[in-house]
């Protein structure tokens, strides 16, 4: 059983008595972002027996819209209106558990454990027992309920040569993170309460929703951008990528490595939108000291990296491709609100880490793009509602 509500959201109270369950939902907000370590969310409740709004502190619940599990979450904040029959809740996903909890000294990561045995190590004190990876695609296609394509194998390999000794005060999701970040991956919320996902960003699923808006609608034309801005930031574009880190062979002692990248090339791989706009305008190839000045109407920015913890040639690019990303972001943030939690088309509903087909005349914006974060919204006056900030493929690499 769960909570009857006339919104798209349903809610489970894990450990209650379904007769103690909370009957009506007034408003919420379900808060999910691919950088950020945990998932919000606050729900208004009412009822009109106060006894099935006397037991909500911690309670764990699982959030899901149109049947599709959210999160699963626990109740950390809870304000009482006046006349006590509305109460606003509010709580983050189960990842929280892995952030506010301090790694244990006692945890011991030895670099021939794979990174699923390490975050089983570190985090089965918060509850966690199950990695996935993103090969997994059913477990990627939860939130969405779209037929996504399966990735790398990212949690079976061996962990990277470094640190690996717990410090005192650092939480688990921090400390994890920083591990898994090495090797290429972050991680995230997992199908069940006890699980986590190793995954990347992933720029070659197909698109699971279309958004549209025209500066002169038809009848037959399908408008769903209730309102959009898009941002465009080229101040801090570089137009070559260069990097240098240290690496260690078996046997051998430290030697240099490097990895020279034009952004032309960059682009026109992530984002070719970006490369039509501005390819013609940038000084694509590495001007030495030694070399004649460059042509002043070109653009020619330098973005030198230096990578001390790269152990392997392919940290040192992955580490100059992570800073060229960065920049490549600031190039197109597209934020749109859209009616309702799902695509009427598809029929999946709105999740992160997917991509979207954005046909915006009005922003001159007609390209696939990556669903950064999304956040869906719903009050009995507004009805439901998804704001999304969406970004250019390779906008974030690991």
């Amino acid at each position: 059983m769960q909570t009857p509500t006339s919104s798209p959201l349903t809610i489970v109270w894990e450990d209650l008595p379904t007769e103690l369950w909370p009957r009506v939902v007034v408003d919420y907000s379900l808060d999910s972002d691919y950088l950020t370590s945990t998932d919000g969310w606050s729900v208004t409740i009412y009822d009109t027996d106060p006894e099935r709004l006397r037991y909500l502190a911690l309670a764990p619940v699982t959030l899901s819209i149109h049947g599709r599990p959210q999160l699963f979450g626990r109740v950390e904040h809870i304000n009482r209106g006046g006349n006590g029959g509305e109460v606003r809740i509010a709580g983050r996903d189960h990842m929280a558990e892995l952030v506010e909890n301090n790694i244990d000294p006692g945890v011991r990561i030895t670099e021939d454990m794979t990174l699923a045995q390490a975050v089983k190590a570190a985090a089965g004190p918060c509850g966690i027992s199950d990695v996935f990876d993103e090969s997994d695609a059913q477990t990627r296609s939860l939130k969405s309920g779209a037929p996504l394509k399966a990735g790398k194998d990212q949690g079976f390999g061996k962990l990277e040569p470094g640190n690996l000794k717990p410090e005192a005060g650092v939480g688990v999701f921090e400390w994890l993170n920083r591990i898994a970040a090495r090797m290429g991956c972050t991680i995230q919320p997992g199908p069940t309460r006890s699980s986590v996902i190793l995954t990347a960003p992933n720029y070659e699923s197909d698109p699971i929703a279309t958004f549209v808006r025209s500066r002169d609608p038809t009848p037959s034309m399908r408008n769903n951008i209730a309102r959009a801005t898009a941002d465009e930031n080229y101040g801090n574009f570089p137009t070559v990528g260069l990097a240098t880190g240290k690496v260690v062979t078996s046997g051998e002692s430290a030697k240099s490595a490097g990895a020279d990248v034009s952004i032309a090339d960059f682009i026109r791989q992530n984002a070719p939108k970006v490369a039509d706009k501005v390819a013609a305008r940038l000084l694509s190839k590495r001007v030495k000291p030694t070399d004649p000045p460059a042509d002043p109407l070109l653009l020619y920015r330098l973005l030198y990296v230096k990578d001390d913890q790269a152990r392997k040639p392919e940290q040192v690019e992955r580490s100059l491709s992570r800073a060229l990303a960065e920049r490549l972001r600031s190039s197109l943030s597209y934020e749109a609100t859209v009616r309702g939690h799902i695509d009427p088309d598809s029929g999946y509903v709105f999740a992160v880490d997917t991509m979207a087909t954005v046909r915006d005349e009005v922003a001159d914006v007609d390209e696939r793009l990556w669903i950064a974060s999304r956040t869906f919204t719903y009050s009995r006056g507004a009805g439901a509602q998804t704001r999304l900030r969406m970004w250019r493929p390779g906008s974030f690499v690991l």
